[in-house]
C-alpha cells in the first residue's frame, strides 16, 4: 500500500533529544541495510 501525500510539511529536526511529535514508518520490504554499522544489523 502506497500514498501519495500532497502540501508534505517542511521536514525539520533540531535534535536527535527533541520531542518526537510525528513518525514517518515504512513498510519492511521497503527497509534494506547497505551498510552494516554494528552488530545488531549484522544478524539480520
Amino acid at each position: 500500500m502506497s500514498k501519495i501525500i500532497k502540501n508534505q510539511p517542511q521536514i525539520d529536526c533540531q535534535s536527535e533529544y527533541g520531542v518526537l511529535h510525528k513518525v514517518v514508518l515504512c513498510e519492511p520490504q521497503y527497509m534494506e541495510i547497505k551498510e552494516v554499522i554494528n552488530d545488531v544489523q549484522k544478524n539480520t
